[in-house]
């Protein structure tokens, strides 16, 4: 292999990754799993309890539907490749995959930022 292309391969092939799990591996994966798993169906009921029952629906909740719609994006695309990171113990995803879900990591939690901001204002 070229040494100029060894920098931009960052993705683990199978045999280089470490089947071995700590304790400390072990509770990161139920973690993980248990914040996706929570994450997403509350974030879905918020959703859609605002969308749904018009009783509690009024534009000030467009800020909680968008918070939820944010908090959902991370548990749904960006904690999995966590999960994905720790189940490997090493990067999973090529170069341009990562710088995005890098992007959409700062991306969703400045906006989750933002809208806790105008909610509370």
């Amino acid at each position: 292999m070229d040494s100029t292309n060894a920098s931009f391969l960052t993705t683990l092939v199978p045999e280089q990754i470490d089947r071995t799990f700590t304790a400390q591996n072990i509770i990161e994966i139920i973690f993980l799993i248990i914040v996706i798993s929570v994450g997403s169906i509350g974030n879905i009921l918020v959703i859609s309890a605002i969308v749904y029952i018009k009783k509690v629906y009024s534009y000030g909740n467009i800020f909680i539907i968008n918070l939820a719609v944010a908090d959902l994006m991370v548990v749904i695309i960006l904690v999995p490749s966590v999960l994905s990171n720790v189940i490997a113990n090493g990067n999973t995803l090529p170069d341009i995959p990562c710088r995005i879900v890098g992007f959409m990591m700062s991306v969703t939690c400045s906006c989750s930022i933002h809208n806790l901001t105008a909610v509370a204002v």
